[in-house]
């Protein structure tokens, strides 16, 4: 008897609105000052890239602190993870970049040229205390990554986000001489199909082929030996961003397993990810066809690639971009295809069944 394998794509959007408002104080303050946030979502658990450029020196023995706001919950983190608990320092999930240069953490202040920044999280701060001997000079772009996008970020050693909805300030001080703050929005549910309609505004979705329904499934349907399958949609996004958007894909896998297109009961069971699809192999991958003036990043701008584990760019505008639906060679042309496709072997040597994958998609809007 033929055996029969079934396919079919979950697909999980995240829609993150990046903007942010800057509070003019007295005494110096950063410039270029942002915050890249994997999940906007309440009481979730989320890695935070912050970035910003300072106007005053950060010299020997001064302090640079990272103020949250009340209800964040910086414990996982301090204790590096709650799977880990007393067993890992809170440098070990955060990393400290100056002028692109990672810098050297320890859990106190070094002695000498190139020692150790000490840092420490003390209730809702993040606290970075300069070595006692070098200085970093004013202008100097400085980028701090808390959380699994860390160089050695740790299970679960992440910022766990405000339990309600609203908007949430994170505060930049410290001796050092710059004082400033950005205000970071936190949304009930971040998951599924979001459009936001707020000034700025940015608005995204997956439609059919024929752009007249939104989708969250592609089913790739039922495939035997030595064929080749294939599903698409496409990714539809606008914005009134001066600089455009980014959208990111991701397919991570539950439970820590391999990510990939698996059998959902025999999760070990997959077909391996391939940068080539043709019959006669095991192989599933995705192809990318960019709209008109959407750049295909990375390896997404071959035929064929693997789809990433990991948070990876696959598309973005330079300016400001709007879906034109004045018919549907317009709309297509203005929305980016992504093909899934699946090849089989002769003799697969996969067991039949039911095979899927979650992907997720995240788009930033660049204001």
């Amino acid at each position: 008897m033929k055996k029969h394998l079934v396919g079919l794509l979950s697909i999980m959007i995240i829609a993150i609105v990046s903007y942010y408002f800057i509070h003019i104080v007295s005494a110096g303050t950063v410039s270029d000052f942002s915050i890249n946030m994997s999940r906007h979502k309440a009481k979730e658990f989320a890695d935070y890239e912050i970035s910003f450029t300072i106007s005053s020196s950060f010299d020997s023995d001064e302090t640079m602190i990272l103020e949250f706001a009340d209800d964040y919950d910086l414990n996982n983190l301090a204790f590096g993870g709650i799977e880990n608990t007393g067993a890992l320092e809170p440098y070990d999930s955060i990393d400290f970049l100056v002028d692109s240069v990672s810098k050297n953490l320890a859990d106190s202040p070094g002695s000498g040229d190139g020692s150790a920044i000490g840092v420490a999280v003390v209730n809702r701060q993040i606290i970075f205390t300069q070595n006692d001997t070098n200085s970093f000079a004013a202008d100097s772009d400085i980028v701090i990554k808390i959380g699994h996008n860390a160089a050695g970020g740790q299970t679960n050693a992440q910022i766990m986000n405000p339990s309600s909805s609203g908007i949430y300030l994170i505060e930049l001080k410290g001796d050092f001489g710059d004082l400033d703050s950005i205000e970071v929005p936190i949304i009930a549910n971040d998951s599924f199909y979001f459009e936001a309609e707020v000034s700025p505004e940015i608005s995204f979705s997956l439609k059919s082929e024929d752009h007249t329904q939104d989708v969250t499934t592609c089913d790739l349907g039922q495939f035997g030996p030595n064929e080749e399958t294939s599903c698409a949609y496409y990714v539809v996004a606008s914005t009134n961003a001066g600089q455009g958007f980014e959208v990111y894909i991701e397919a991570p896998a539950p439970g820590g397993a391999t990510a990939g297109f698996c059998h959902t009961s025999q999760t070990s069971e997959c077909f391996p990810d391939a940068a080539t699809i043709s019959s006669g192999t095991n192989a599933y991958g995705l192809g990318v066809e960019a709209g008109n003036d959407i750049n295909e990043e990375g390896d997404f701008a071959t035929d064929d690639t693997i789809i990433p584990a990991d948070q990876t760019l696959l598309i973005s505008s330079d300016s400001v971009y709007n879906y034109d639906e004045t018919d549907l060679a317009s709309k297509q042309s203005s929305s980016t295809k992504i093909t899934h496709k699946i090849s089989t072997a002769a003799v697969p040597g996969l067991p039949d069944g039911d095979y899927d994958q979650v992907i997720i998609y995240s788009i930033i809007g660049k204001f």
